[in-house]
């Protein structure tokens, strides 16, 4: 299961710490994530990781039979990786992140011209709003 920058990687999961987590360890290797709720069915999370190209998921165990399915009939997702969304931490994703360190660098995700377009478009935003720019008319 390897994550490189620009992935999507869905997660499906109910709000708590271990989705929180899985986001967080997305985001940091530079993967686009695509969060789903819970009570989606395969048929709608097939378009949506169909749309998003989707080829990796991770899901709370408690929830995962629906994407399983839809797994089968996916173009893109080829594969599904449980988390357990509970305090046991008893599924594959925490056993796998378990072995690892705690350290890791960042992801570099951000090009420099990247960087000088957002500060061509703050300098134009500023420069619209600021009141002396004002055109009086009295």
């Amino acid at each position: 299961m390897a994550v490189k920058p620009g992935n999507r990687v869905l997660i499906r999961s109910a709000n708590n710490p271990a989705m929180i987590a899985c986001w967080l360890a997305a985001t940091k290797a530079g993967a686009v994530v695509v969060n789903t709720m819970p009570m989606l069915r395969a048929g709608e999370l097939t378009k949506i990781v169909d749309k998003a190209e989707t080829g990796l998921a991770l899901c709370d165990t408690r929830i995962l039979d629906e994407l399983v399915a839809c797994a089968k009939t996916s173009r893109f997702l080829k594969s599904v990786v449980g988390f357990d969304g509970t305090a046991n931490h008893d599924a594959e994703l925490d056993r796998l992140a378990l072995n690892k360190p705690l350290h890791l660098a960042m992801a570099r995700t951000v090009a420099a011209s990247d960087l000088r377009h957002f500060r061509s478009v703050r300098q134009h935003y500023q420069a619209y709003h600021d009141p002396s720019n004002v055109l009086r008319l009295d």
